[in-house]
């Protein structure tokens, strides 16, 4: 017998997450036992299980599928824990030692919000350089950003996710990560860039800019522990310094232009800025990372075009080695399908969707850092040297999501139909669930999720990924009273109909269906109710007629029988 798939809060050793109490949960495999006759608990402040902070004792009530620990929980702790079952026919086993982390909790930030305003329309790159005398026996940074940021130590990538802090409704509430660290006494770095992302670019159906504020800033706690247990902490502040980075523009719909600095940048002290430190929480969403790679097949179109062909529509962008004279431009243009054998991206409508590269002429391998595209071919313009396939990588790009759920049959176009649903999650599970990766719109409108909502649960484990979704759609909805068609809400914010709205109360009971966690509904609960009970009022205020066809509905949305000329 043995005890896998150990998990708190339906993450396998998350560190930094929104945990207020933690929900563990287990599998039991290899064995021949029908059901457990006794399960235990054990947690500890550390892995040899000497500081133990509650155990169970052996019980018969305990869920597999999701036992709340009763426990006061201290910021920025990591908790180990671990099970034993004991199973009707007699078979025991122990689990492996999991864990999870608080972050800051209701601790106060020390760190001010920075950024540069004399630096204007540019994407700045903030750093610190401070020394470290002693060994450090624990480093933890813990930050976000308005828009996007990247995270650098001594030159180095922190962690590996992508298009942090996510997609909120930012005046709403922030996520913020946490990063472990290590290092070395000596000279350290720390650099930061930031890019306008969904909170300043042109974003919406209305495209409009800076949506939630003018300014890119960022904010930023160090805390390193040495081995003695004196903390040091390095916070941003009015001490950090500006300056421009190599992107010259990014932006989620039109994509990015990168040249590289040839010389010393112009750094001036960074500006403390007004920020909104009180809407800050832990992170709900799992990281939007590169989950899988594609090599490409290079095709030469009747018209003459360079196109690299992905095999599959995917979400994410191209890491490419470029070798290139200085000054050479490299231009990519993304699209989803070939028309008459040639590129194609009017179906884009105001997306440029490019990448554009100019040479320092320095060998390297080169990508975006603030966008993603959904595409499946890619016209490449500016090599003056022979392509080969080797020399691109497609980057898959999609929240960090297991999956849990296989289906196949003996007919292919079944298959690939399931496929489709596979890849379709995939492309639009980026942080927010989308409409779609593609084109001037990506937004996370509320019918096409609960649609889906079941599907998505069965391929991967979306528990978070829609618990994050489901906390959106509570934060616009006590904001504005009402629920929205799209979550965030942007510029969408009066309030929706029937099948749109009702993803407020869809979402949070498929979850409860699949995962079996009732605390989701715990959570969701108010928003269901307000949801409903606007419902009842509305049908009240015309009659009781128990029948809801007063005001605006989408009806089929996508009907093929419907009258034409709407918006698609």
């Amino acid at each position: 017998m043995k005890i896998t798939g150990l998990k708190t809060n339906h993450l396998t050793n998350p560190l930094g997450y929104d945990i207020q109490t933690p929900t563990v949960s287990f599998r039991v495999e290899e064995t021949a036992a029908k059901r457990p006759q006794a399960i235990r608990i054990t947690v500890a402040e550390d892995a040899d299980f000497e500081q133990v902070v509650y155990d169970s004792g052996e019980r018969d009530d305990i869920r597999m599928a999701g036992e709340r620990l009763p426990l006061s929980l201290r910021p920025r702790t990591r908790y180990y824990w671990k099970a034993e079952v004991r199973a009707d026919n007699g078979e025991y086993a122990e689990s492996e030692t999991a864990w999870f982390e608080t972050a800051k909790m209701e601790e106060p930030w020390e760190a001010q919000w920075i950024g540069s305003a004399a630096l204007g329309e540019s994407s700045p790159v903030l750093k610190k350089e401070f020394t470290t005398t002693e060994k450090v026996r624990r480093g933890r940074i813990y930050m976000t950003g308005l828009g996007l940021y990247e995270l650098y130590l001594d030159g180095k990538r922190v962690g590996d996710e992508y298009l942090a802090p996510g997609c909120n409704d930012y005046r709403q509430w922030i996520q913020y990560q946490t990063y472990e660290v290590n290092l070395l006494p000596g000279a350290h770095r720390l650099e930061v860039y930031l890019a306008d992302g969904w909170y300043k670019g042109r974003f919406g159906l209305d495209l409009a800019e800076n949506v939630y504020g003018d300014h890119c800033m960022m904010l930023l706690e160090m805390i390193l522990t040495e081995a003695k247990g004196q903390e040091t902490k390095i916070v941003s502040d009015g001490t950090w310094m500006a300056a421009a980075s190599d992107i010259m523009s990014s932006s989620i719909y039109d994509g990015e232009v990168y040249v590289p600095s040839t010389g010393e940048r112009k750094w001036i002290p960074a500006d403390v800025l007004e920020g909104p430190t009180e809407k800050l929480c832990a992170r709900y969403g799992q990281p939007v990372c590169i989950r899988e790679t594609r090599t490409p097949e290079i095709l030469h179109t009747p018209a003459g075009e360079t196109v690299l062909d992905m095999g599959q529509n995917m979400a994410g962008f191209v890491r490419f080695y470029v070798d290139e004279p200085r000054g050479t431009r490299i231009h990519m243009q993304f699209g989803e399908v070939l028309q008459e054998g040639n590129f194609y991206r009017d179906n884009l409508r105001t997306a440029k969707a490019e990448f554009t590269y100019v040479s320092d002429g320095i060998a390297k391998e080169v990508g975006p850092h603030f966008t993603y595209y959904g595409f499946r071919y890619v016209k490449v313009e500016g090599f003056t040297k022979e392509l080969t396939p080797e020399q691109f990588t497609g980057c898959v790009l999609y929240s960090d999501l297991e999956q849990t759920g296989w289906l196949s049959t003996s007919n292919a176009k079944v298959n690939q139909l399931i496929s489709n649903a596979f890849w379709g999650q995939k492309c639009n599970y980026v942080d927010v669930p989308t409409d779609c990766p593609q084109r001037d719109e990506r937004m996370g409108w509320t019918a096409d999720t609960q649609v889906f909502s079941a599907t998505a649960c069965f391929n991967m484990d979306s528990y978070n990924f829609l618990r994050k979704y489901c906390h959106d759609i509570y934060e616009t909805q006590k904001e504005l009273g009402h629920v929205t068609s799209v979550v965030p809400a942007f510029h969408e914010d009066g309030p929706t109909c029937s099948v749109w709205g009702d993803a407020a109360t869809i979402i949070p009971w498929n979850l409860y269906l699949y995962y079996g966690d009732v605390s989701i509904l715990e959570e969701q609960f108010e928003s269901m109710q307000q949801w409903v009970d606007s419902i009842y009022e509305i049908d009240e205020a015309t009659g009781g007629r128990r029948f809801w066809d007063v005001g605006f509905h989408f009806g089929d949305w996508l009907a093929l029988d419907g009258e034409g000329g709407r918006y698609l």
